[in-house]
């Protein structure tokens, strides 16, 4: 995996755990199903934010109480564009299968009337308000109305607050989330999905109500936690899982090789590439913005930096219905290598 060596941390001392580990099977599919559902991860949500002018990234792992205790989020993996796990929300508890995404800060889940309102919500677990004994409606004066854009639609909903669980105890209190009542803009990609929901793992700044604090800013506060930290191992043909509390140094190539990476800004995890080459050729100059977002299985660039990838390739010939490119199977591609704080990652 092209990150499986980078961490991303805000001045937090790592601490590396093994014991109480949770995993999740990840099920590899045949490539045509996984080429036939390359359309079916989103963008990150709008945002306005300045370039990158300096280096400075964070790794968000989540250490709660004892140094020597990880909890791990089981992510199964559907048609390898995919990767979800479950959450609980409420009194007794209500099962949502979630992308934990580090491209979107907010917390969001189906509500009663979704699947009313929007017909790819139909299939989806939905929330019951009445059913939660700690559900509480937001206070008078603050934001009520939820909506988000990602690149694949809209979403849009009232916002609540209730008991949220991740793992086995992992658990917020009066956690501002979102009841979605329509997700037609994301129309059959939803609907074809496995999850229900996404929650969150950005920051702050990218959260749709400002005043509202995020599910790990909270956690850290209530549970009292010193240092924060999260990682994810997304598998090919194995296990994978989101850590809680440190990271699973069995799933690491070399853990003492861990490329400590400083965050450009809060907001999405946003890093600064010292360069992008595709093959001999250098695709930028100078340091280069990256989000690191794992609610997407695509990479994304500037038009004019992909195309000149796209001219260097022979044969390459564009499918307007779908935009994108086909590529002859013969074709001997360069790799392309996206280089951080020194270190070279190549994707073959």
């Amino acid at each position: 995996m092209l990150f499986r060596a980078i961490a991303v941390s805000a001045a937090l001392a790592a601490t590396a755990v093994s014991a109480d580990l949770l995993t999740i099977p990840i099920h590899k599919v045949p490539d045509e199903e996984h080429h036939a559902n390359l359309l079916s991860s989103h963008t990150p949500p709008l945002a306005v934010m300045s370039s990158v002018t300096a280096v400075a990234v964070t790794s968000r792992k989540l250490i709660r109480g004892s140094p020597d205790r990880e909890e791990n989020i089981v992510l199964h993996d559907l048609k390898n564009t995919q990767y979800y796990g479950k959450i609980k929300v409420g009194t007794p508890p209500q099962e949502f299968e979630m992308v934990f995404d580090t491209g979107s800060s907010d917390l969001w889940i189906p509500g009663q009337t979704c699947a009313s309102n929007s017909d790819n919500c139909s299939s989806k677990s939905a929330y019951v308000k009445t059913a939660s004994s700690s559900f509480s409606e937001v206070a008078a004066g603050s934001m009520s109305n939820f909506s988000i854009r990602y690149g694949s639609g809209d979403v849009s909903g009232k916002f609540g607050l209730d008991t949220v669980t991740v793992a086995e105890d992992y658990t917020v209190e009066g956690q501002t989330f979102a009841l979605v009542d329509s997700t037609d803009g994301l129309g059959d990609v939803y609907e074809n999905a496995a999850f229900d929901g996404i929650l969150g793992l950005a920051f702050q700044a990218l959260s749709q109500d400002p005043q509202a604090n995020t599910f790990i800013a909270n956690l850290q506060d209530q549970d009292g936690v010193d240092r924060a930290m999260f990682a994810f191992y997304l598998g090919d043909e194995s296990d994978g899982e989101l850590a809680i509390g440190g990271y699973n140094e069995d799933r690491m190539q070399n853990p003492n090789e861990i490329n400590w990476v400083p965050l450009a800004m809060p907001a999405y995890w946003l890093i600064a590439m010292d360069q992008v080459k595709f093959g001999d050729t250098v695709i930028t100059i100078g340091q280069t913005g990256g989000i690191m977002d794992t609610g997407t299985s695509l990479i994304y660039g500037p038009e004019d930096q992909v195309m000149s990838m796209i001219d260097a390739i022979p044969g390459a010939e564009l499918i307007p219905q779908l935009q994108l490119y086909l590529i002859p199977c013969e074709t001997d591609l360069p790799d392309l290598e996206f280089q951080i704080e020194g270190q070279p990652y190549n994707i073959p």
